[in-house]
């Protein structure tokens, strides 16, 4: 039975892995009985533990495998995600909650084992066998993960193996080698023998491969998760989102046109809308392309045991009753505040209890909408009823952002496709309200008009629409959030290192309090760590001013006051046609934030961070910073306004010839270009500093629709104040 698949060979499949039976594997075989549960550690920081990736990726295999028919194999995790010891010292709350709701519930025996050696040694013998792999090349550890996946096999390390293995007598049932191959022959190779044979409803990215500034290139995993892959069959890969090389937060992300072919390649052989788990940056990419086959993110990075979720049967399965406190509210002249958690589109929040914010003793005692995908409810019930089960009177639940997973709605043409599937998947909780972003008009429109069951959304910031306003769109309401309560955590002047301050954000909310009109106010990224915070903080409100609702009760009455939606914004009375020295035409630009000092020089454009300028907290996009900024730097921000695009035009390279030590800029666009779209940008730069050129692709719909004067080029600067930047050239070219 067993072979090694080279280079040369002819590497048929079936020939090596004809008569392995699968799904076959039975408790009794490892000894265990009918409600005993295995458990071994694991963390995801392998570095910290003695354990290496190989033995990780052969304990995610095995647990994805054994998990198929019933719950058995669970891990005590170990995280550096949330507000966790980082070091691994001690595990998340959220495994010892589960293990303790499984054993209440299931009456669940779980038996601690301390190694993943005892693990393998258990397990390996009840399955197929073992699929050895070259751990020197990637393509053939991606192979060998999946070919075990398929045949219920244990992919284990060729030199792992010889060393601690050989002698236990394991079946080899192949060695996986494809060093030989280039990336997409090997690729094909799997296409053609592996990727047929897998469930096609979805995929899973291990991760990416990255350099620093050393130039040496290294993987980059995200492989929690990948159980839930194996249990389902998807196929597994490690390819770039890009097409050549992005920058990303401090490092550099590899990427080819050649590796985005093949990755391309995979989308499209897969049956859309399919559920694309794992991770891959940057994130904008990631979304952007999966979006364009008609695919949707469904993060599984951070998401510990979902495969043994999956097998765990529900007590009750679905449909689930969610939202059943609700009380009836009468509409005054107050503001109408309503609270949503971030990040509920990915399964990483639920099998992490919203970074064991669930757990905060304070919850329930003021309303809070939990975001949450009711596609977890297909996929996960059990975990889903956990929620339902353990909600407190102020707990309620809301559409995550877009529905059945994260897309990018204005660049999906297969829009009715996924929202389709988002209805299906809703039935199991009817929820009624949504967070939508990255949307224009037409797909407002179009999200009413195939989910008739929602009575309002809530959209991202938008700048040329005014903050808090209320409209309807063709009879239901939408309610746009506000720059300052968006991502509210990351405001460091509202929310600081998990603490609020209570006068500045009172004061702020003050703001939009009127005798003589109601006001709604959403307020995006609701943190975990801040539920005991947030409770503090409404102990101090004014009840007489402030109300805390529901989501679909904040619609029901905000549905009283909104207007249909116009668009009236007069264009600029200038339109500037981008050439070359338009970065020399003094009549173009403007200070974005008010107080940029700019001039021009003999190089260029220089940009200054004045004297008086606001620090900010660093790390958050929204704050106009970028993540290498240091804690406490500031930014200053010109504009100009009316740009068209020379025609053809789908690169722009911004060329600096002077920064200050330390200091850092990026650039981007908001265009606005049928009267409501969202905020557009390219992605704009997250990596160390230089000075020199950076390029970035203008993505197709914004030059089709860019010729509106009221779109705009912004350059930032970044650093501490006086620090200053020329800039010498901005161009647009035809790549």
């Amino acid at each position: 039975m067993r072979k090694e698949l080279r280079q040369g060979e002819e590497m048929n499949r079936r020939s090596v892995y004809e008569g392995l039976t699968t799904g076959t594997f039975e408790k009794s075989a490892a000894g265990l009985g009918e409600n005993q549960i295995w458990q071994c550690a694991y963390s995801d920081r392998p570095q910290m533990q003695e354990q290496d990736y190989g033995t990780i990726f052969s304990l995610l295999v095995l647990q994805g495998i054994v998990n198929r028919r019933q719950p058995v194999f669970y891990f005590d995790h170990q995280t550096y995600f949330g507000k966790i010891d980082y070091f691994g010292n001690d595990s998340p709350k959220c495994t010892e909650e589960f293990r303790r709701f499984y054993a209440d519930t299931r009456t669940f025996e779980f038996l601690p084992v301390k190694s993943a050696a005892e693990t393998l040694k258990t397990f390996v013998p009840a399955l197929n066998g073992v699929i050895l792999y070259n751990e020197e090349d990637m393509n053939s550890v991606v192979a060998a993960i999946n070919l075990a996946s398929l045949y219920d096999c244990v992919p284990v390390a060729q030199n792992t193996y010889r060393r601690e293995y050989a002698k236990l007598g394991w079946k080899i049932v192949g060695e996986v080698d494809l060093s030989e191959k280039s990336l997409r022959e090997a690729y094909e190779w799997m296409f053609e023998n592996i990727l047929p044979h897998c469930n096609k409803n979805g995929a899973y990215a291990m991760g990416y491969r990255y350099f620093r500034s050393d130039k040496k290139v290294y993987p980059k995993f995200y492989i929690m998760g990948l159980d839930y892959a194996v249990l389902r069959k998807n196929f597994v890969f490690l390819l770039s989102c890009n097409e050549r090389e992005r920058g990303f937060y401090d490092y550099v992300i590899c990427g080819d046109k050649e590796e985005f072919s093949v990755y391309e390649q995979l989308l499209d052989k897969l049956e859309a809308p399919a559920a694309m788990q794992g991770w891959i940056d940057p994130e904008w990419r990631w979304a952007l392309t999966a979006t364009q086959h008609g695919h949707f993110i469904y993060c599984t990075d951070w998401a510990p045991n979902l495969s043994f979720h999956a097998s765990v049967p529900p007590l009750n399965p679905p449909p689930y009753e969610v939202n059943r406190n609700r009380k009836p509210v009468k509409l005054e002249n107050k503001v109408y505040i309503s609270v949503l958690a971030n990040e509920g589109d990915t399964p990483k929040m639920v099998a992490q209890l919203y970074n064991n914010g669930w757990l905060d003793p304070r919850r329930g005692e003021y309303p809070v909408n939990w975001t949450i995908n009711p596609t977890h409810a297909e996929h996960f019930p059990s975990l889903l009823e956990y929620y339902v089960l353990t909600a407190k009177e102020n707990d309620f639940f809301s559409l995550c952002p877009n529905g059945a997973g994260y897309n990018v709605v204005r660049e999906n043409d297969r829009l009715e496709e996924f929202l389709e599937y988002t209805r299906k998947v809703n039935k199991n909780l009817n929820f009624r309200t949504a967070d939508l972003w990255y949307a224009n008009m037409e797909k407002v429109r179009q999200y009413f008009r195939l989910m008739p069951e929602i009575k309002g959304i809530s959209i991202e910031p938008h700048f040329e629409v005014p903050e808090g306003q209320v409209f309807s769109v063709d009879g239901k309401t939408v309610v746009r959030h506000i720059d300052r309560l968006y991502y509210w955590y990351n405001k460091g002047d509202l929310c600081t290192n998990c603490k609020i301050d209570k006068e500045k954000l009172t004061q702020f909310l003050n703001g939009y309090y009127s005798a003589d009109k109601p006001a709604f106010v959403p307020i995006y990224g609701f943190e975990s760590d801040l539920v005991g915070e947030w409770a503090q903080f409404c102990d101090t409100l004014d009840k007489d001013k402030f109300v805390l609702v529901d989501m679909e009760t904040f619609f029901d009455l905000a549905s009283q006051v909104a207007k249909p939606f116009r668009y009236d914004l007069p264009e600029p009375a200038v339109e500037h046609e981008f050439t070359d020295r338009s970065l020399f035409d003094k009549t173009a630009w403007f200070a974005y934030d008010g107080k940029a000092e700019f001039e021009w020089v003999k190089e260029g454009l220089k940009v200054r961070i004045p004297a008086d300028a606001e620090k900010k907290s660093a790390g958050f996009r929204n704050d106009i910073l970028s993540s290498t900024a240091q804690e406490g730097q500031c930014s200053a921000m010109v504009a100009i306004r009316g740009v068209r695009l020379p025609e053809k035009a789908n690169v722009l390279t911004v060329t600096t010839s002077y920064m200050s030590e330390g200091s850092d800029w990026m650039f981007w666009t908001y265009g606005d270009y049928d009267g409501f779209s969202l905020t557009d940008k390219w992605e704009p730069f997250w990596k160390l500093s230089w000075a020199g050129s950076r390029s970035e692709e203008v993505p197709g719909r914004v030059r089709k629709h860019y010729p509106k004067a009221h779109n705009l080029l912004i350059l930032c600067v970044e650093g501490k104040p006086g620090d200053e930047i020329v800039f010498s050239e901005l161009k647009f070219t035809e790549s």
